[in-house]
């Protein structure tokens, strides 16, 4: 891939994963994908399986309206009120979708209601996908396949809500190569701004030193940040349903950094906690 480096060690290395997951879990093809990423110097090595796929990214995607939320404030299309700055918070730390569905309304000009009418419903779309042409506009081809037009929700959409989701590739739709290359540029301090990326990371911090007061919404029981040593650093977002189980995160190590998006696509394996901090484990043993 164009963002990072890859050769007959990192392909090993990825091999390997693959073959751990099929083995230890009974996982087969599509029903996980990866992209790992390793910093060394200047250099970013890498390796992926099935990382160009397409799936349902559940709250994963709170990173894409996070990111397109500084961008409309350095844009001066929005301020960072107290209330927005609250609900940043809320969506990221605590994978708030009441938090999530303000900030998407805040963003595209939109709001979520009854049933509407088709040319109020045509122009509502419009600005729905707002968020989404935004990304196009990096012209970084691994945005090119991903969809961010969707809220998120504790049940499930109603009204002009559901309406959108029955109108074509509509859907919420995200891969890990798109998710890793965020989370790249967020670390490197490449996109908005460098004070933005900041306060993105910031947001995404998940101190390992104490347990938390709620370890199962800490968002690391049963994702990857259960399986990392407490002297490691983690910038992180899970997300989750009874179909799938996804993490996406920064883990630092020493000097060493990596950064892992793994989306698990089936109703067994979002059941099962112990996959992804055995991932984290073996990741974090085994640096590419």
């Amino acid at each position: 891939m164009g963002f990072y480096q890859e050769n007959t060690a990192t392909q090993a290395a990825g091999n390997q994963l693959v073959q751990l997951l099929q083995r230890e879990f009974q996982l087969t093809e599509r029903d996980f994908s990866f992209t790992w990423l390793q910093l060394k110097e200047n250099n970013v090595w890498g390796t992926s399986y099935l990382g160009e796929m397409p799936f349902y990214p559940a709250s994963v995607v709170k990173l894409f309206y996070m990111v397109a939320t500084f961008e409309w404030i350095k844009s001066r299309q929005l301020n960072m009120t107290p209330e927005l700055q609250k609900a940043l918070r809320a969506m990221i730390q605590d994978s708030s979708n009441d938090a999530t569905s303000y900030i998407v309304d805040m963003l595209t000009d939109t709001t979520s209601g009854p049933e509407m009418k088709p040319q109020a419903f045509e122009i509502w779309l419009v600005r729905r996908r707002l968020v989404q042409e935004a990304f196009r506009h990096y012209r970084w081809p691994e945005f090119d396949r991903i969809v961010v037009t969707q809220k998120t929700w504790e049940d499930r959409p109603y009204g002009r809500e559901h309406m959108s989701r029955l109108v074509p590739n509509n859907r919420n739709m995200l891969t890990t190569l798109a998710v890793s290359r965020l989370l790249l540029e967020i670390y490197q301090k490449n996109i908005v701004t460098p004070d933005s990326c900041e306060d993105m990371l910031e947001l995404m911090y998940r101190p390992l030193e104490n347990e938390p007061k709620n370890l199962v919404g800490s968002q690391r029981k049963g994702f990857l940040g259960e399986g990392l040593h407490r002297d490691c650093k983690l910038w992180s977002k899970a997300g989750w349903t009874s179909n799938c189980r996804h993490d996406a995160a920064i883990i630092q190590q020493g000097d060493n950094v990596t950064i892992l998006t793994v989306f698990l696509n089936n109703a067994k394996a979002a059941e099962n906690e112990s996959i992804l901090p055995k991932i984290a484990r073996h990741v974090t043993a085994n640096p590419i």
